[in-house]
């Protein structure tokens, strides 16, 4: 091996600078990094580092400085948790402030940590030295070239950096001393800063060095980046509050107020909205109170915000009021197909404004499943009494302030939506939707509910108090009409005030009409097809609702049309078809496959299963009931996602049934020693309600009996202990579904004679209706 190699090799290992090592007082430094040659100031709080000052007095005023690995590590200490290289420095400038002492540590050289006394007070520590310290080595030049640039760019990033620092960092003699003297100044990283001070060869310091400030640019540059955004902004804001401080003082000079000049402003707004005395006074106490507040303190805007909302308020607007049966009758008819029952309520209402136009308004609730024309029979009766129309969600809330709204005293404080919807209106007197008032809720800041009590009462909205308004806000000129899917979630005191007008779902010919004038029209607008080009025939749109649509309403079926439109759009465009019919022929190839099955009913008698009827949200449904028994134990099971009340109708069934098993020559004990099942086909849809009472009676019966149960024949009904028979809702959607399914014949209450008038003429003419008054009527007619 040659001289030089050996050299090198021994410049790439730690030597001593003198062989033996030193018995020195330790000095734990808490996230600080000391240099050789770089005095630090020190603030020593803890007994035991004020107790190594004292010792180190009888070592030359000497002790060994090193950093903890861990900041937060109380003594006593073990070695592991220093780190192994440190500087042995000498203590100076002692003075104490208060509890602390001050002292100035000036490193003299590197260190590495020996060993530690047991009580952690003293170590041993053998003292390094900096090898090839020079820049004859090639490598150790680039690196310091390199170094120099980085250093430069440092410099330029880091604000408030003087030539000064550059100065001294360069006059040092060694690359060694260079690179201490650039992490004390410049390196920010308590990690780096070690990693430099454990490096003993200046070329692999430098490398670190070089390393750490690559690292730190980038940061460095961010954080200039934030800082300067930051100081933008502050200067802005100064420079803000600098020139309305000066515009404040020139106005102060020339005898102008501003306060006074926004305060007659609002004055003469006042003075203009001819309001009313309580209201004007209210108002003006107000302005007095805006002059009187700083400009730009929280309450001066909490003022104008208030005033602005207040004078937003049509006091004083109202619309002029046309009701014309007439009018109102052609814009229904126009709108709207069917709703026979709906139209005529709400043509007699405007009849009685009509005689009489001081008529007291009269809340209106229509209910009825979702898509059948709820709020665009709203919107119509706007239009044909000349109000302003403005719609209310209500649906999800559940805060009280919502409705009267929020006190002046909370931050981001606003008007309620019923103040909302007048503002919006520009007028005293708009037809006002409440949408989904079933959807309203309660929790602990309120029930909603109860606020819209005073809204809707004729005797108490003369006056309603909004709470951010303050002040009496006539309702009584507003017509409100509300909207729900059923009454259920009402509050019994809402309905009350309300006159409620159900509507029920379409039947498939009012559907076929209401495509045809309404959605057909619309959606080819819409996509921008005219009617040559594209035709739906009235089988096609039959094909749509009953093999693509399982709704009370229509939406499913404009959404079909709407697809149809598409594809038709698209076949023009890319194929040039400029004629299109659709027909229940060619109807998979524009919407795909069926995606509702058709109810069949089953040909011959069966026994133990029964036709029933249901009323959903989305119409009528026939709801088959199955009962079969079995050995067992007088157990009785009733399966199908039922609810409490059709559970319920099972026992009673059953219980008629036990009551009357010697008029079915039964014997009395019949369903002693069997168990019964009852059950509800389609388990994945809930069902509950008393109506499939009958159908659970007949079914038993049949089962116990033996006699089978006609199955072109439905029925409906609720049933008593006794065998009587009770009405129920819903017979025009039920009646509906039987003939679709191809019933001919169905059993009803006799209480419900009176509501076949309001069953469809074609449903009357294609299905025979027998009314029952016992339950021995429905066995006459239904077993075989």
């Amino acid at each position: 091996m040659t001289e030089e190699k050996k050299r090198a090799d021994a410049s790439d290992e730690y030597t001593d600078l003198e062989q033996e090592r030193f018995i020195l007082p330790i000095l734990a430094l808490r996230g600080i990094v000391a240099f050789p040659g770089a005095p630090i100031k020190l603030e020593l709080v803890s007994e035991e580092d004020r107790n190594t000052v004292k010792t180190a007095a009888g070592f030359e005023n000497k002790a060994f400085l090193v950093a903890l690995r861990d900041p937060e590590k109380l003594p006593p200490y073990r070695l592991s948790d220093f780190f192994m290289t440190g500087i042995v420095a000498t203590l100076s400038n002692s003075e104490k402030k208060g509890e602390a002492l001050r002292i100035t540590a000036s490193g003299i050289c590197r260190a590495r940590l020996q060993d530690l006394s047991e009580d952690g007070l003293f170590c041993k520590v053998l003292p390094l030295r900096t090898e090839n310290d020079t820049l004859d080595s090639s490598k150790t030049s680039a690196a310091y070239k390199d170094s120099l640039q980085l250093m430069e760019t440092m410099l330029n990033i880091l604000p408030g950096t003087s030539p000064e620092l550059k100065g001294a960092i360069l006059k040092a003699s060694t690359p060694g001393d260079y690179a201490d003297s650039v992490a004390v100044a410049l390196i920010m990283g308590f990690e780096h800063k070690q990693q430099i001070l454990e490096e003993c060869n200046a070329y692999r310091r430098l490398v670190v060095l070089n390393n750490a400030m690559q690292e730190e640019i980038p940061l460095l540059k961010e954080d200039l980046y934030i800082h300067g955004k930051v100081r933008a902004a502050l200067e802005e804001n100064q420079r803000e509050y600098y020139l309305k401080e000066q515009l404040r003082i020139i106005k102060e000079e020339l005898g102008v107020d501003e306060d006074d000049e926004e305060s007659a402003e609002y004055l003469e707004k006042i003075k203009k909205a001819h309001l009313s005395e309580e209201v004007e006074q209210k108002l003006i106490k107000e302005v007095g109170k805006l002059s009187k507040t700083p400009y730009t303190s929280a309450e001066a805007s909490v003022l104008r915000s208030y005033l602005d909302t207040v004078l937003e308020i049509p006091f004083n607007h109202r619309t002029n009021e046309q009701a014309d049966v007439k009018k109102a009758e052609e814009v229904l008819d126009r709108d709207h197909y069917g709703m026979k029952k709906v139209k005529e309520r709400i043509l007699e209402f405007v009849a009685a404004k009509q005689l009489n136009p001081d008529l007291k308004n009269q809340t209106l609730c229509l209910v009825g499943p979702p898509g059948v024309g709820k709020t665009s029979v709203a919107a119509s009766l706007a239009k044909a009494l000349n109000r302003k129309y403005v719609r209310v969600s209500l649906g999800g809330v559940r805060d009280e302030a919502e409705i009267r709204g929020h006190r002046k005293t909370y931050v981001a404080s606003m008007p309620g939506r019923i103040i909302n919807a007048l503002t919006q209106a520009k007028s005293m007197n708009p037809l006002v939707l409440l949408d989904e008032l079933d959807k309203m809720s309660s929790d602990s800041r309120g029930d909603p509910a109860s606020a819209m009590l005073e809204v809707l009462d004729g005797e108490q909205n003369k006056a309603f108090r909004d709470h951010f308004v303050e002040l009496p806000v006539d309702l009584s000129d507003c017509l409100f009409v509300a909207t729900a899917n059923s009454l259920e979630g009402v509050a019994p005191a809402l309905i009350d005030r309300m006159e409620v007008i159900e509507l029920s779902s379409y039947t498939a010919e009012e559907k076929v009409q209401i495509a045809k004038h309404h959605l057909i029209p619309r959606q080819r607008k819409r996509h921008g097809i005219t009617a040559k080009q594209l035709q739906i025939t009235d089988k096609a749109l039959n094909a749509i609702i009953a093999g693509y649509t399982h709704e009370a309403g229509v939406r499913n079926l404009e959404r079909s049309i709407a697809c149809i439109c598409r594809k038709a759009a698209r076949n023009i465009v890319e194929n040039g078809q400029n004629t299109q019919r659709v027909t229940d022929k060619n109807i998979q190839s524009y919407l795909g496959h069926e995606k509702i099955l058709p109810e069949h009913i089953y040909d011959e008698p069966l026994k133990g299963v029964v036709n029933g009827l249901a009323w959903t949200e989305a119409g009528g449904e026939l709801l088959r009931v199955e009962a079969v028994s079995m050995p067992g134990s007088g157990h009785i099971e009733c399966t199908g996602n039922l609810g409490t009340v059709m559970k319920e109708s099972a026992q009673i069934a059953l219980s008629c049934l036990r009551s009357d098993s010697q008029s079915l020559s039964l014997p009395d004990n019949f369903s002693k020693d069997k168990d019964i099942h009852i059950h509800f086909p389609e388990g994945a849809t809930p069902k509950d309600g008393p109506s499939a009472g009958c159908a659970i009676y007949t079914a038993l019966v049949s089962e116990f009996t033996g006699r089978p149960v006609k199955q072109d024949l439905a029925m409906t009904g609720e049933i008593t202990l006794h065998g009587r028979v009770l009405p129920i809702g819903g017979l025009r959607e039920k009646a509906m579904a039987a003939y679709k399914a191809g019933v001919h014949t169905v059993l009803i209450p006799e209480d419900n004679r009176k509501d076949l008038a309001d069953v469809d003429q074609a449903v009357l003419a294609g299905v025979q209706f027998i009314c029952c008054k016992s339950a021995g009527d429905v066995l006459r007619q239904a077993l075989v």
